[in-house]
C-alpha cells in the first residue's frame, strides 16, 4: 500500500486538496509604474478607489475574489487589487471552500481598504493538506496603505 508520504503518494493528495480548493491561478503583476501609480494612494476624479490587499505570508495558495459576482482575478501571497469604480455599493466576495463577504458603499473622491487575511483549514491536516481559504476585513486608511505598501499590484479581470 503506497504511503501518503512518499511521493507517487502526495499526487493522489495533491490532485483532492487542489480539487477542494479550487486551484486558482494567481492574477499576473502589474508594470513597476502601474504599482507605483497605485501605491500613490490618488483617486481618480468623480471615481473611488478600492484596495485589496493581502500581506500575510500564511500560503501561496491562490484566492480568487469577486466584485458584484464577477470574478476580478485571484490573489497571491504579497499582492493587491486597486479598482477605480463609480460611486454605488460593492459586494467583495472569496471564492474559497469558507467564503467572506465585505459590502462597501463608496463615495467618489476616497478610496476604501479591505484587508484579504488568509485562513487556514487544517481539517485535513493528518493527511498532510491544508485548504487555504480567507477572510475580509475592512480596515482604516492608515491600515490599509501600511498593508497595501508591502505588496505588489496584481492585475484585474475586471
Amino acid at each position: 500500500m503506497p504511503s501518503l508520504y512518499a511521493p507517487h503518494g502526495r499526487l493522489p493528495m495533491l490532485a483532492l486538496a487542489c480539487l477542494v480548493s479550487g486551484c486558482a491561478t494567481l492574477a499576473p503583476a502589474t508594470t513597476a509604474e502601474v504599482d507605483m501609480h497605485g501605491k500613490s494612494f490618488t483617486v481618480a476624479p468623480g471615481k473611488a478607489s478600492i484596495y485589496l490587499y493581502r500581506n500575510d505570508n500564511l500560503s501561496a495558495a491562490a484566492l480568487e475574489v469577486s466584485v458584484n459576482g464577477e470574478d476580478a482575478g485571484a490573489t497571491g501571497r504579497a499582492t493587491y487589487f486597486l479598482w477605480e469604480v463609480e460611486p454605488g455599493t460593492y459586494e467583495i466576495s472569496t471564492g474559497s471552500e469558507s467564503s467572506s463577504n465585505a459590502r462597501i458603499v463608496v463615495e467618489a473622491g476616497k478610496a476604501y481598504y479591505i484587508w484579504q487575511e488568509v485562513v487556514l483549514d487544517r481539517s485535513l491536516f493528518l493527511l498532510d493538506i491544508v485548504i487555504a481559504g480567507s477572510a475580509l476585513h475592512v480596515v482604516d486608511a492608515n491600515t490599509g496603505q501600511w498593508g497595501v505598501s508591502e505588496c505588489t499590484r496584481i492585475q484585474s479581470s475586471m
